[in-house]
């Protein structure tokens, strides 16, 4: 959750990746990356069973996720930071956390399976711009109508598929828009992102016609992004 107060700002949020044994994690290593605008901070227990090289693929993951963002909106990249916690194959994590802009930008705290660099992958990009879009919808201050019910969920699940096509270069539907938001308040909103999600699969089945895995540079795949393009556009349009 994203709010205004004045001068100020805050992001409230909460994150949860699933897993058969809870995560106490061992020491954490810490890298800091992005620049002043969009800082970045990844931490991981290589003790844990969390590759050191998957730190740096998880940066520059969200520095291309959030650049969608940026150039399929056609907005510039407000200041916002994120947090990000890699977890091991296998255990689950739960975070709640509350952020507000004092010396720098406020930021986003998102866990992430981040043992297996493919998995994180499919997962990291479409999350990430996922949630990315629904803090800009509030600091662009989309219009409440384009937002209202399931229309905000189907948008950020449509953003966070596109963006997974033009990082990855592919978008398999059986990986799905995967349902771990990362802004959890309540069951109702759980719901709500969930009946997003599905409606946007039938918006964009026709897509999926030659089979679950639509390519960057494929007829289809260029009718998407062209489809990408119209849409999210449309909901930042001024």
């Amino acid at each position: 959750m994203a709010a205004h107060a004045g001068s100020a700002s805050f992001l409230a949020t909460a994150t949860f990746v699933s897993g058969t044994k809870p995560y106490h994690p061992s020491p954490m290593q810490t890298l800091d990356c992005g620049d002043s605008r969009t800082p970045i901070t990844v931490l991981w227990s290589s003790a844990d069973g969390v590759p050191d090289g998957n730190a740096r693929l998880a940066c520059d993951l969200t520095i291309a996720a959030v650049a969608y963002d940026s150039q399929i909106s056609q907005r510039s990249i407000p200041a916002l930071g994120y947090r990000l916690l890699l977890v091991p194959t296998g255990y689950s994590l739960y975070r709640h956390a509350i952020s507000m802009r004092l010396s720098g930008p406020a930021r986003l705290t998102y866990a992430v399976h981040g043992g297996d660099a493919k998995l994180m992958r499919i997962e990291l990009v479409q999350n990430i711009a996922h949630e990315t879009m629904h803090v800009w919808a509030e600091f662009f201050r989309v219009p409440a109508a384009r937002r209202a019910g399931t229309r905000e969920e189907q948008m950020a699940y449509m953003t966070g598929t596109c963006a997974a096509l033009a990082v990855n270069g592919y978008f398999n539907a059986r990986d799905g828009m995967i349902v771990t938001p990362g802004n959890v308040a309540t069951n109702h909103s759980i719901d709500r992102s969930q009946r997003g999600g599905t409606a946007l699969r039938h918006e964009i089945a026709s897509y999926f016609s030659d089979g679950p895995i639509l390519q960057r540079d494929s007829t289809d795949g260029r009718r998407f992004a062209d489809f990408c393009k119209a849409r999210i556009g449309a909901f930042f349009a001024p």
